[in-house]
């Protein structure tokens, strides 16, 4: 005769069920999931050098680069699954430019992007002259831009180690922007043994403007220190990314590149940090010129290679937004930058994006 559960049997069995089901949901939900990248050329984007990204509305986003010829912006349509956050298509809708650069004038190094929503202004960080100026949405440039301090100008930084990160944060009403690494007349970023015996890595400040222009605070940040590299032919360490949360907090992203003499071996890994909001409160309401570095919560980490038998090797530069999926998790799309296809045969560099999908709950 078959034997039935009782009453009590399968209510203690649901209780487990829902416990395990629980204590799954609760780890999953405080885990970044960072997903497998995706080649833009699958979209027919050609190798270009796309050093920053910000969103705009509507799945719309500002994109820019590097190596472009004109002052503007490129703009792209990008779908995302609802449900995991994969792309699933990127349609390039052109290049917003009022007018190709005058005769003589030095090519814009842009590096960092933000979208202003309020007055529908996009910010852009220029690296070659250490400027962050604005644009109408047609890529029209409005005549404003930050007021830089003499500290971190265009002569007070290392060459190229300027400012690559912007991100407007609608919480505070601030852009925040950061030197790559630190400026001249501080411990570089990359050097085995920091200044004074230091080994916990170099300091930078994360500036924040007002849409004014004014500086408005100053933020103390800790890089990770660099891993020991001698003899290289490029060894960056520092942030090219901030993404600004709506609760008011900020992505940090870190990128170390370490690229030797002969190429192979090359390395880059990247490491999202996150600075709560109310560390960034407490440092705007009582700013303190000796205040220590403000901690972080590393997120996500993971490094790209090049190798004999692994070649996928991205240099991470851009960092913002993505879509928010069924579940309320927020996304986040990271771009690469190929440096035009950058390679020989097979062993070439490519435009990528990559999604990292925030826990639901963050580990304070």
């Amino acid at each position: 005769m078959m034997a039935f559960p009782t009453f009590s049997s399968t209510v203690r069995h649901l209780l487990v069920a829902v416990v395990w089901l629980l204590l799954g949901l609760s780890a999953s939900a405080r885990q970044a999931d960072v997903l497998r990248r995706v080649r833009l050329s699958h979209w027919g984007i050609a190798p270009h050098n796309f050093s920053g990204i910000a969103p705009l509305g509507e799945n719309r986003f500002a994109v820019v680069s590097d190596k472009d010829s004109a002052a503007g912006f490129h703009v792209w349509h990008i779908e995302q699954d609802a449900l995991t956050g994969a792309v699933m298509r990127v349609v390039d809708e052109g290049f917003r430019s009022h007018s190709p650069l005058p005769a003589g004038r030095p090519a814009p190094d842009y590096e960092g992007v933000a979208f202003e929503p309020e007055a529908q202004r996009i910010w852009i960080a220029d690296e070659a002259t250490q400027q962050i100026r604005a644009y109408r949405p047609d890529g029209f440039p409005t005549g404003d831009s930050l007021f830089v301090p003499a500290d971190v100008n265009r002569q007070a930084v290392r060459p190229n180690r300027g400012f690559e990160a912007l991100t407007y944060s609608v919480h505070h009403a601030l852009l925040w922007t950061a030197p790559e690494e630190p400026p001249r007349a501080a411990p570089s970023s990359v050097t085995t043994v920091a200044h004074g015996g230091d080994t916990t890595g170099a300091v930078i400040e994360l500036l924040a403007f007002s849409p004014t222009g004014a500086l408005s605070h100053r933020v103390p940040y800790r890089i990770d220190r660099a891993a020991p590299a001698e003899g290289v032919r490029t060894h960056l360490n520092g942030v090219p990314a901030l993404c600004a949360l709506s609760d008011g907090s900020l992505i940090v992203m870190e990128r170390e590149l370490i690229v030797p003499r002969r190429y192979l071996g090359s390395r880059c890994e990247v490491r999202l940090y996150r600075v709560r909001a109310e560390e960034l409160s407490a440092h705007l309401s009582a700013p303190n010129p000796q205040a220590a570095p403000v901690s972080k919560h590393l997120l996500a980490r993971w490094d790209t290679r090049l190798r004999l038998f692994r070649f996928d090797l991205a240099n991470y530069e851009g960092l913002c937004l993505g879509r928010r999926l069924a579940d309320g998790r927020q996304t986040l799309l990271c771009v690469s930058d190929a440096q035009g296809g950058a390679g020989r045969w097979f062993l070439r560099l490519h435009d990528v994006l990559r999604v990292v999908v925030l826990p639901a709950i963050f580990d304070e």
